[in-house]
């Protein structure tokens, strides 16, 4: 049975390095780098269900610990086992989407073959791994580096001032010691964390001190021969990544600090050329971070509709409210009412009424939003929270690539509209290299 921690933010650092909500600290002189982290956010009347799922790529070969700052009124009770599988649910409920469309017969205008959808998730490999946790209170919080320091920890230069704002705002710590084989680069296993709190607050600046980056070769390598990673380029960006999962009652999650905008434009199709459903998972997420370095401070939504989870997913993540929505029956008379009203045409009162039934219907229904951040401390320079709002606005990212109607090679099968149907296969097929391009940056 593996043991475990959590927190509300976690921000990590090593030797050399900071990155997300909670920070890794070793007793040697080792590297431990985090350049990725994925979090689950359930959140309803003010209760809230956080499952994080950090990345690690470190040459420790002693057991390191991962520091958390926790609300103070935090209890063992609070903290328990997280669910890869459920992130991976998440991922599939929630992907980018590959849809490949067959041409029609230039000759007939007939087409036979649907449309595929060849969306593709593979499942999170996590590294083996327990965690033994120490909780400590606020009065130990106040002194922690000192705490630390007797515990036999190697302090970065400058923690003291980085710990100090949360133990005076009253925030306990949990130290998470982790006690693994020698898997030395993965994701760590889940850490869920339930509490209490009229706002959700991740402190990513906490991370954003220092950016994690590969200096050594031993790391460097480590990461490339790794292909379930992302590579040393990405980690050397000076940015840290976050893919965050938020699951409420009424719709999309709005943030302070950062703005939120969809991938792509939903109403416009974006054409890639046939080849990257070869390798498609890699080419969206080289998308993904350059869309993410060009607009800094901005938070890119992925997906955001309704939650396709099973009932099993929804309590593994703390959505155990999901199935309880209001009555809309009872919501539907008490509108009714304003009715007349609204006949008379006071818009704006319809409008009121309307966006009331809709945040009913909500309610009673979970709504999932995805989204994907890149952030450093010059582009987080405050602590990051959200809020829910009734916007359930849906997005979805799409690509779609173009399979060409094969010709038959006897010419007395063929067309008048034969060349000039190859000739714009032709120009579609640059188009779609110039767009994959422009969207990867490569050539």
């Amino acid at each position: 049975m593996k043991r475990l921690l959590l927190t509300a933010a976690f921000f990590l650092f090593t030797q050399n390095a900071h990155a997300l909500p909670g920070f890794f600290i070793g007793k040697d002189d080792t590297a431990i780098i985090s350049a990725e982290s994925k979090i689950i956010i359930a959140t309803a009347n003010n209760h809230t269900v956080m499952t994080i799922m950090p990345s690690i790529t470190t040459t420790a070969q002693q057991d390191f610990s991962l520091l958390i700052p926790v609300p103070a009124t935090l209890t063992r009770e609070n903290i328990t086992q997280g669910s890869a599988a459920a992130f991976d649910a998440l991922d599939a409920a929630s992907a980018t989407h590959l849809i490949e469309k067959s041409d029609r017969d230039p000759c007939t205008g007939v087409n036979t073959a649907p449309e595929k959808d060849l969306t593709f998730t593979a499942p999170t490999k996590t590294i083996d791994a327990r965690y033994d946790i120490t909780l400590l209170s606020i009065e130990q919080a106040t002194a922690l580096p000192a705490w630390l320091t007797q515990q036999g920890y190697t302090l970065p230069e400058g923690a003291e001032k980085i710990i100090a704002p949360y133990a005076k705002k009253n925030m306990g710590f949990i130290v998470a010691t982790i006690r693994r084989d020698n898997a030395n680069v993965g994701f760590l296993p889940p850490l869920q964390l339930s509490y209490d709190a009229p706002m959700i607050a991740l402190p990513l600046q906490l991370s954003a001190i220092n950016a994690p980056a590969i200096t050594t070769p031993s790391l460097k390598s480590m990461v490339n021969k790794n292909p379930g990673e992302q590579k040393a380029d990405i980690f050397n960006d000076g940015t840290q990544a976050l893919t965050l999962y938020v699951v409420t009652q009424q719709g999309h999650p709005a943030f302070s600090t950062v703005r939120s905008t969809a991938v792509n434009n939903p109403r416009a199709q974006t054409t890639l050329p046939a080849s990257v459903k070869n390798d498609f998972s890699a080419i969206a997420q080289r998308i993904l971070n350059m869309r993410a370095k060009a607009e800094s401070n901005t938070a890119l939504i992925e997906y955001a509709g309704a939650a396709e989870l099973s009932d099993a997913v929804l309590k593994s993540i703390g959505a155990s409210w999901s199935n309880s929505g209001p009555d809309m029956k009872a919501e539907q008379q008490r509108a009714a009412p304003m009715l007349p009203m609204l006949r008379e045409g006071l818009q704006q009162r319809q409008a009121i009424v309307g966006n009331a039934m809709r945040a009913a219907v909500a309610a009673g229904k979970p709504f999932l939003t995805r989204l994907y951040l890149r952030y450093s401390a010059s582009s987080l320079p405050q602590d990051l929270s959200l809020r829910e709002t009734s916007n359930r606005q849906p997005v979805e990212t799409r690509y779609t690539i173009h399979a060409p109607w094969l010709a038959d090679p006897d010419p007395k099968n063929s067309c008048e509209e034969m060349p000039l149907y190859q000739k714009s296969v032709a120009v579609r097929d640059a188009h779609a290299l110039e767009t994959l391009s422009r969207l990867t940056g490569q050539k």
